[in-house]
């Protein structure tokens, strides 16, 4: 989801939970730093929306979530608005307003994101106990990429990149696997010379 930075230079983390439930505006948190979240392109949002749909209905045991339920990545300190997230974890059913305990995180890369989904949000979303996968999926061409937990020792994660309709990204651990061209399905790609401002995806 594209964000921008709110006036304000530093929040609280009370300030920032106050000001989530006295707006209608989703935003996300990290650092003291408050990012108001942007609107989506119609592109990004047929994506979500397949991907939402796959694992809703291939992840059946599991609850899935697209881009209004807030995740908490480290306490006090970080919290986003993933695209779409599965939680196989009872523990998250204790709140009915964030969830701390995801096996998949996906995000649709934009031109005003990507750098912070790969790498403020890769590094800190592999802390989380619980993740198994963290998905990134492009809305300029036809590719994603995928990192998979490997090792709880040395913290270890496979990375897989996916640029063939026809190929198969697997999740062993949800016993399900999603082709390429279901991700893609009925999605028309944005352009790459399409204009993408810090205020869309």
């Amino acid at each position: 989801m594209g964000e921008f930075a709110i006036q304000k230079n530093i929040y609280s983390i009370e300030e920032y939970l106050e000001l989530e439930e006295e707006s209608q505006i989703r935003y996300e948190f990290y650092q003291g730093e408050v990012f108001a979240m942007a609107g989506a392109t119609v592109t990004h949002n047929e994506i979500t929306f397949n991907i939402t749909s796959i694992l809703k209905r291939k992840a059946s045991k599991c609850r899935t979530f697209m881009e209004n339920v807030k995740l908490e990545i480290l306490k006090d300190t970080f919290y986003a608005y993933p695209d779409v997230m599965v939680t196989c974890d009872a523990r998250d059913l204790e709140d009915k307003l964030t969830q701390r305990f995801p096996i998949l995180i996906a995000e649709v890369l934009s031109k005003s994101t990507q750098s912070t989904d790969r790498v403020t949000k890769l590094r800190r979303y592999r802390q989380i106990p619980t993740l198994r996968y963290y998905l990134l999926v492009d809305q300029y061409e036809h590719r994603a990429e995928l990192y998979t937990y490997q090792d709880k020792q040395k913290n270890t994660w496979l990375y897989q990149d996916f640029n063939d309709l026809e190929e198969e990204v697997s999740f062993p651990e949800l016993n399900l696997t999603i082709k390429l061209s279901e991700i893609y399905q009925g999605v028309t790609l944005t352009q790459d010379n399409t204009s993408d401002s810090s205020t869309s995806q």
